[in-house]
């Protein structure tokens, strides 16, 4: 897995080192100690491991310039407009020290910033480019009312970070991540018509969050973006083996 995490990292940062217009992507970056979870496909850990306890970092990048929306007062809210529309979602979750990474060109994406209510979000479904899993995932933090303050502003382009706050009791979670994909019917599911579906999820209280926001890249290193993660993918299906029947 290493040589495939160094070949995402070293794309990436190619492709963001590369000459860039003024719009821009935002990234919220999610990082603690899971609540609740379970990696019933093997993500991280062993199949049907449960994944409280365990720390966790979630990085969520969505292209701001294939999004539209509004930006009244304290509030700007956008998104893609659901299935069908432009999008680029990219992110990686590194759980155990294992790392699950993701490119989403077809699907749903928002984000948004409030400082009337003091939050950020992000949040993205889709099936990801690199092995056809089905993703669903979002990231809000807002703070009760008697944490401190962060969000002074809605211009995307700035850095926020949520530390030392309790999530507004509405807010039972900060994140929400689920995967799942397709494994071969197994010994032990008599009856079944078609493959049987695992899913990996989590969840988390109160994660130290922190939005940025950088230039998009050229469609030149958009390009090399994609190359990359086409390297990505080809070792992630290499190495990807369904669960054989017990």
């Amino acid at each position: 897995m290493r040589p495939v995490r160094s070949a995402l990292a070293m794309t990436l940062a190619a492709a963001l080192a590369a000459p860039a217009c003024a719009q821009t992507t935002a990234t919220l970056t999610t990082t603690g100690t899971l609540s609740g979870g379970y990696d019933g496909i093997g993500l991280f850990l062993a199949p049907d491991t449960s994944l409280a306890g365990m720390p966790f970092t979630l990085s969520l990048t969505l292209d701001l310039t294939r999004m539209s929306g509004s930006r009244v007062g304290g509030e700007n809210w956008v998104d893609n407009g659901g299935h069908g529309h432009p999008m680029l979602a990219t992110g990686e979750l590194t759980i155990a020290g294992r790392s699950y990474s993701w490119l989403i060109d077809d699907g749903s994406a928002s984000a948004g910033l409030s400082s009337n209510r003091n939050s950020a979000g992000m949040s993205t479904s889709g099936k990801n480019m690199l092995d056809s899993n089905d993703i669903w995932m979002s990231e809000y933090i807002q703070p009760d009312a008697s944490s401190p303050r962060f969000v002074y502003g809605t211009d995307f382009a700035q850095t926020i970070a949520f530390d030392g706050y309790t999530l507004a009791p509405s807010y039972s979670t900060g994140l929400y991540f689920e995967t799942t994909m397709p494994y071969i019917p197994c010994n032990q599911c008599p009856g079944m018509s078609g493959p049987a579906v695992f899913s990996t999820y989590l969840e988390a209280v109160n994660p130290r969050a922190v939005w940025t926001a950088s230039p998009v890249p050229e469609p030149a290193a958009y390009g090399m973006l994609a190359a990359g993660l086409g390297v990505v993918g080809l070792a992630r299906r290499r190495r990807s083996v369904l669960r054989a029947p017990a």
